[in-house]
């Protein structure tokens, strides 16, 4: 019975369409001397079931009615598309969701993301997925060592399929780095390959961004007892400056360090010790350029 009504409703997009261009179709019959059988296009098009537009295009015996036919079959499929994503929608709605609470035990609120995956309906807040996004691209398992994973349900364990990835690629505002991911097909190691450059700078700036106040002082203070300058009057290397004499964020002074330490362009590791090194020189009280060596 299913498959009947489904032959019936694609009978009745063909006539739908032979009907909406119908004008088209008599102007191109006066003009070519042709047999005007609205039967005719009906058949034709029954005919090429799968891939519609190739077959008309590769069939030399349709170059007349090749435009017609061509948008003729646009309109068709048009017409399908629409008809899934309301199947589809109506479809989702009626499925019960797996899940009543985001990964917090919060309730949803408006803002959120079904995805049907086998039959089974899970909900999401844009934020969960943002961040499971980002903390599988940039997943680590070695100090600044990037080791992508696939994306996974974080219900199953299952990775995401290529379609809901498409999905997540087009109705999910995501970080940039999931366009370079999409463009690699959703491949990690093809990803990894390609751009291990710039994971390992979002990297570094997504574990800096994590660190609490204490963290940052602790790393702080430790990247300045390494940074070191030469002293002329005692002869000895010495710390640039006192973390308690800096009255400025600390943040982009340790970005800059884990950037001269972390990044794989030498000549980006060069620029940026020797600039870190300047900017804390002169945070001294009397700085005096010429009783020191700096780099």
């Amino acid at each position: 019975m299913d498959l009947k009504n489904r032959c019936h409703g694609i009978v009745m997009e063909i006539w739908y369409s032979i009907k909406h261009f119908d004008k088209e179709y008599q102007q191109l019959c006066k003009e070519k001397s042709l047999l005007y059988s609205p039967y005719f296009l009906h058949d034709v098009l029954c005919c090429f079931k799968k891939q519609i537009i190739y077959s008309i295009l590769m069939n030399p015996f349709l170059s007349v009615f090749e435009p017609l036919l061509t948008n003729i079959a646009c309109h068709i499929l048009s017409l399908r598309n629409r008809r899934r994503r309301f199947i589809n929608k109506w479809r989702k709605k009626r499925i019960p969701s797996c899940n009543t609470e985001d990964l917090s035990f919060s309730p949803f609120g408006t803002h959120r993301i079904e995805l049907v995956i086998e039959r089974k309906k899970y909900t999401f807040h844009s934020y969960e997925l943002q961040q499971l996004i980002m903390s599988s691209l940039l997943h680590t398992e070695h100090y600044m060592i990037v080791d992508p994973l696939p994306i996974k349900n974080p219900y199953t364990g299952i990775p995401f399929t290529k379609p809901i990835l498409y999905y997540l690629y087009v109705n999910l505002k995501v970080h940039p780095l999931f366009f370079y991911f999409a463009k690699m097909g959703f491949d990690p190691n093809q990803f990894l390959l390609h751009y291990e450059g710039l994971l390992r700078t979002h990297l570094i700036e997504k574990t800096i961004l994590e660190y609490n106040d204490e963290k940052v002082k602790k790393v702080c203070k430790k990247m300045l007892e390494e940074l070191t300058i030469y002293n002329f009057s005692t002869g000895d290397y010495e710390a640039i400056i006192n973390i308690e004499k800096i009255n400025q964020p600390l943040k982009p002074f340790i970005l800059q360090y884990y950037h001269s330490l972390f990044s794989l362009n030498p000549y980006q590791r060069e620029l940026e010790y020797k600039s870190l090194i300047r900017k804390l020189f002169l945070l001294r009280d009397n700085p005096n350029i010429f009783m020191y060596i700096i780099p």
